[in-house]
């Protein structure tokens, strides 16, 4: 029973993380499009304008990563305890 529990945790952080992702993207680009928000570009990141907004495509770049990392397991405990979660 306590891997339902896990799941329900993981598939929250999940949620909060892409939250958190969605409101760093709308508060730092200005080139507002959807392959962006997923992963910037090393071309994008060399061409920001200032040290900051490079530190912010690259923190977003790691999110993504981070992001898919769980989605991943989640999925991987949801497909295990399906039968206790539905």
């Amino acid at each position: 029973m306590m891997s339902v529990y896990t799941v329900y945790v993981l598939s929250a952080a999940l949620i909060l993380l892409i939250a958190l992702k969605t409101y760093l993207f709308f508060s730092s680009t200005t080139n507002k499009t959807v392959d962006n928000w997923f992963f910037f570009s090393s071309y994008a990141v060399y061409n920001s304008r200032t040290d900051k907004s490079k530190k912010a495509k690259r923190l977003q770049n790691r999110l993504t990563v981070f992001i898919i990392c769980i989605a991943f397991i989640d999925l991987i405990l949801v497909f295990m305890f399906r039968s206790y979660i539905f």
